[in-house]
Parts: structure tokens; C-alpha cells; sequence
């Protein structure tokens, strides 16, 4: 099922900047991840908030982005594969595929946009 934009741009970029409160604030990017995945609100210790933080914490360590602007990528190329493709995956599998992208062992930092474009592309193909 999809996420319709506004509810990503909500969690992701609204939110925040709104002060709402102070449990708002400090809602972290994973946090925000797996709210969307679950399609709902999920508890801090979910097993769905771990799993993005790892991920995010990988990518951070691989690439030259933030964490944040890792989460805006995912959740973008997210959003393009299923907009243009009959391809069903979920957030999480597009985070861990993107990930897995990357070998752990590798020498430099890439730009995980290219790396997001380039899945895309493929997924996009068939692939």
C-alpha cells in the first residue's frame, strides 16, 4: 500500500519545525522511518526502529550524507519506484537493498544519491 506524499512531508519535514511538543521534537529520523512502514504510530523500543537505525547508522558510515538527508533519499526513491513501477517493496526493503548496495569493506565514501539513483534506475528496469 502506498503513502501518500503529504504523510511522508508531514513526518519528515513538518513536524519537527512545529514544536508541537517536546515528545515531537525529539522524535528521531528512524523513529519517523518506521511510523511510515507501519503505516501508524509505533512504540520508541519497536524492532522496526532498531532495524532503520542500523541501516541509517550503515549508510552514515558509507556515504557522505546525514542521516536525514539518507531517510529524505530512501524515502524518495521509495516513493519513485512505486509511482513509476508495479513494484511493491516496502520502505524497509528499500533501505536494506540500498544498504546492501554498498559492501561494508568498502575503501571511500559514496554519494548515497548516486547510489539511490542508480538503484532506482534498476528497479525501474525490471532488476
Amino acid at each position: 500500500m502506498r503513502v501518500p506524499c503529504i504523510t511522508v512531508f508531514l513526518l519528515l519535514l513538518i513536524l519537527p519545525a512545529t514544536g508541537c511538543s517536546n515528545s515531537d521534537a525529539n522524535v528521531t529520523i528512524e523513529h519517523k522511518m518506521a511510523v511510515i512502514q507501519a503505516q501508524g504510530s509505533v512504540s520508541d523500543n519497536d524492532p522496526l526502529v532498531k532495524q532503520f537505525a542500523d541501516h541509517l547508522d550503515s549508510l552514515e558510515r558509507k556515504t557522505t550524507q546525514s542521516r536525514k538527508k539518507i531517510a529524505d533519499i530512501t524515502v524518495v526513491a521509495w516513493q519513485d519506484i512505486h509511482k513509476n513501477t508495479n513494484i511493491d517493496d516496502s520502505l524497509l526493503e528499500t533501505i536494506n537493498a540500498l544498504d546492501n548496495c554498498i559492501p561494508d569493506n568498502y575503501s571511500c565514501k559514496l554519494d548515497f544519491a548516486e547510489v539511490a539513483a542508480v538503484y532506482m534506475t534498476a528497479r525501474e528496469k525490471g532488476k
